[in-house]
């Protein structure tokens, strides 16, 4: 069963845009499967190299949309990206580490991200399934560690 439901109030009406965070939702969509039938851990390292092509398209992409735009938030929002970037690599590194209930984790995060960075408000309750509103203060919290470390690395 699909954790996220795309909803046409998610459309940006920027095809390529809508395109790319439909994508998106398809790899939560696959992991929380995988999840769900305990083959998660098969797919998950796969599944991070997907995300991590993902996001150097989509959000070259975006960055230079803001840019052509004058998008006044840009700065906030290429944050964010970089965060995205940040916990891939902590999620990898993590798996190749041995890690269990890493999806769990991942999981978690790409839900986060989900209702946070894209699709902020415009998220109705009834197109997110209740795990998400569970996950939500484990992200938070999760989000303020891996931005610490993050900062820590460099």
């Amino acid at each position: 069963m699909a954790l996220i439901y795309w909803m046409p109030s998610f459309n940006t009406n920027i095809d390529i845009i809508d395109q790319q965070h439909r994508m998106l939702v398809d790899l939560v969509n696959e992991l929380s499967d995988a999840h769900e039938a305990g083959k998660d851990r098969q797919i998950l390292l796969k599944l991070i190299e997907k995300l991590g092509i993902y996001a150097a398209t989509h959000f070259a992409r975006e960055e230079d949309l803001f840019e052509t735009h004058g998008y006044p938030n840009a700065d906030e929002h290429l944050q964010e990206h970089d965060y995205f970037e940040d916990m891939l690599f902590q999620f990898e590194d993590e798996f190749k580490a041995g890690k269990q209930d890493l999806t769990f984790n991942v999981l978690m995060f790409l839900s986060d991200w989900l209702v946070n960075h894209h699709f902020d408000e415009a998220v109705s309750p009834v197109s997110i399934g209740p795990p998400i509103i569970r996950f939500k203060k484990t992200c938070e919290t999760h989000r303020e560690e891996a931005s610490a470390r993050a900062r820590r690395r460099r």
